[in-house]
C-alpha cells in the first residue's frame, strides 16, 4: 500500500487543516484506493473476536467499546495499512500539512490500533491524554479512518468536535466507508460520538507523536 497522500493536494490540505474550526482538522474522503479500503475491511476482526485480542471498556461515557493496540496481532491488510500510516513518506506529508515538524508514529498504538464499538455503546465528549510520561513524547494528531460499509445516518455513531467550552458542536462527520479524519490533539479538543440505535462504528486509528 502507498503513502495515502501521494493522492492528494498537499496545499489544499494544508489550508483546510490551518483554517479549520473548532481546532485543526481535515476531512479525507476516499483515503485509500477503494480495493484496499475492502481489503483491509476483510481483515478486520468483528466484535467477538475484538474482544479476545483487546481491551474493552465499561464506564459510565464510554462503553461497548474494543480497542486492539497491539500491532502484532494485526492481520493481512490491516498490518499494511499500520505499516503505510507509520511510513517516513507518510509522516513527511503529515507534517508538511499539518505544520508540525519531526513527526513521529507511535509504535505502541497508545490510544490508537483497532477500534470497534458494537451495538448499544457510546463515546461521550472528551478531550484525549496529550502527553505519554515514560516516554517524554507529546500526542499531536488523532487520525480515524472509518470502514462502515454500508452507513445510514440514523444509525447514529457521527463523529464530532466540540468548542472548548464543550457547549456547541460545531462539526459532524457521518462515520463513513474510508473517510479519513485527522485532528489536533490537545486540551481543548473535545470530540465524541453521536449514539444512535444501531452504534456500529468500526475504525483504524493511528496515533502520532
Amino acid at each position: 500500500m502507498n503513502n495515502p497522500f501521494g493522492r492528494f493536494d498537499r496545499e489544499k490540505l494544508r489550508e483546510q487543516f490551518t483554517t479549520a474550526k473548532p481546532v485543526p482538522h481535515i476531512v479525507i474522503d476516499d483515503f485509500i484506493p477503494a480495493d484496499d479500503a475492502r481489503a483491509v475491511v476483510a481483515a478486520y476482526p468483528d466484535f467477538g473476536s475484538a474482544l479476545e485480542l483487546g481491551k474493552t471498556f465499561k464506564t459510565v461515557n464510554e462503553r461497548k467499546k474494543v480497542q486492539v493496540s497491539d500491532y502484532r496481532k494485526f492481520t493481512g491488510a490491516v498490518s499494511t495499512l499500520n505499516t503505510a500510516l507509520a511510513s517516513s513518506e507518510f509522516l513527511a506529508d503529515l507534517s508538511y500539512i499539518t505544520n508540525m515538524p519531526n513527526l513521529l508514529a507511535d509504535e505502541q498504538l497508545l490510544g490508537g490500533g483497532i477500534h470497534i464499538t458494537g451495538p448499544g455503546g457510546r463515546l461521550d465528549v472528551h478531550v484525549d491524554f496529550n502527553f505519554i510520561e515514560d516516554r517524554q513524547l507529546h500526542r499531536r494528531l488523532n487520525l480515524l479512518l472509518y470502514l462502515n460499509e454500508p452507513w445510514q445516518k440514523a444509525w447514529g455513531g457521527q463523529f464530532q468536535l466540540w468548542d472548548a467550552d464543550v457547549e456547541h458542536c460545531e462539526a459532524t462527520f457521518d462515520p463513513i466507508f474510508n473517510r479519513c479524519v485527522i485532528f489536533e490533539t490537545n486540551e481543548v479538543s473535545y470530540h465524541g460520538v453521536r449514539a444512535g440505535p444501531a452504534n456500529l462504528n468500526r475504525s483504524i486509528s493511528g496515533i502520532f507523536a
